[in-house]
């Protein structure tokens, strides 16, 4: 059985790239944290553009229910889909009995954060 601290993960994300990150056997959420702002104009706060997320290898698709709350919809431009973080977008995984491994593809990472209200 999981314990109690494997069970979330928090990855602060600083920068645009390519990350691998290792979630310990049990982990059911995910939370990718970043800065956030609000464009003018726009009205929804951006924290980081998600292009890509693999589990263990497997793609998923950027529309699966698992991406849960502090996710905006899915956007297309030049013909590639990404999904804009709140600043706090969790991810919601099955539980396994082994480590899994998630891929990230991250286009844009704002840094600063503005206060929250």
């Amino acid at each position: 059985m999981p314990s109690p601290e494997t069970s979330s993960v928090r990855i602060v994300l600083t920068a645009a790239g390519s990350f691998i990150h290792t979630l310990p056997s049990g982990t059911t959420r995910v939370e990718l944290m970043s800065g956030h702002f609000t464009p003018l104009g726009d009205g929804r706060r951006l924290g980081a553009c998600i292009t890509s997320v693999a589990l263990d290898g497997t793609p998923v698709a950027l529309d699966r229910a698992m991406f849960a709350e502090g996710f905006h919809e899915v956007e297309e431009r030049d013909h590639s889909l990404s999904r804009w973080t709140n600043g706090r977008g969790v991810l919601i995984v099955s539980p396994k009995q082994a480590d899994q491994i998630l891929e990230l593809g991250v286009a844009y990472v704002i840094r600063s954060m503005e206060q929250d209200e």
